[in-house]
């Protein structure tokens, strides 16, 4: 099987074959994504974590988001910028 002379070191060749060519670049692009994909699995994990730990309509915010919307709903307008819509500061984006 022909292989590829690489130098090791001054006065040290050592000839890689094709295939172990192709297991280190593999190896090596395994390690430079291994943390991202490890982020977003725990991300991942934490999200599904969250969706059965709290019930529907009860997350921290909930209550002002549904006023907001109840107050955008029959005014058709964003809801006053005052301590009664604590989240008027945030408009939706469409």
């Amino acid at each position: 099987m022909a292989g590829v002379q690489v130098a090791i070191s001054p006065g040290e060749v050592r000839t890689i074959t094709r295939q172990q060519k192709t297991r280190e670049n593999l190896r090596q692009t395994i390690l430079y994504w291994l943390p991202l994909v490890l982020v977003i699995a725990c991300c991942g994990l934490l999200l599904i974590a969250w969706a059965f730990v709290v019930p529907i309509f009860e997350s921290p915010d909930e209550p002002h988001h549904w006023k907001n919307a109840e107050y955008i709903h029959s005014h058709w307008t964003l809801p006053p910028y005052n301590s009664d819509y604590l989240e008027a500061p945030q408009p939706p984006l469409y």
